[in-house]
């Protein structure tokens, strides 16, 4: 039997997002809606690995079809800093990957539903993205 005082907070913190931002220390565990009504580019900047700690994590999910034109979400910490594994759904079911990349590119083709899950160790970020095709992301070299 479970007791309501033995289930902790389950709900997810879900914050939108549609505008260039620093994503803060404080703001572990978000699930960030993107959103774009203007149409136009933006950056999403992380805290650096070391300010993170280890376990640190955050979500970003396409809210609407047109959501996402070219937003990029960028290392705190420049270059060789992330490790990207992408699933581009079925038209490429190997995925690609780069382990030295600065940032990733969520496309304007991106569907919604497609995310990008970002988890910290502490010392480098890793981000998994998953979306409906290859044209969805964007990896950038460092």
């Amino acid at each position: 039997m479970l007791y309501e005082n033995n289930l902790g907070n389950l709900r997810k913190r879900v914050s939108a997002i549609s505008a260039a931002k620093t994503v803060e220390v404080a703001e572990c565990g978000t699930v960030f809606m993107v959103t774009n009504a203007s149409g136009g580019e933006y950056d999403v900047t992380l805290p650096t690995a070391a300010n993170a700690g280890a376990g640190w994590n955050c979500s970003f999910i396409i809210a609407t079809a047109t959501a996402a034109n070219n937003v990029e979400i960028i290392s705190g910490d420049g270059s060789n800093s992330m490790a990207v594994v992408i699933t581009d759904g079925a038209s490429n079911t190997d995925g690609a990957s780069n382990i030295l990349a600065s940032s990733l590119k969520i496309l304007a083709a991106s569907e919604r539903g497609t995310r990008v899950d970002i988890f910290c160790d502490g010392d480098k970020w890793y981000a998994n993205g998953h979306g409906t095709e290859q044209t969805c992301f964007t990896i950038v070299d460092a």
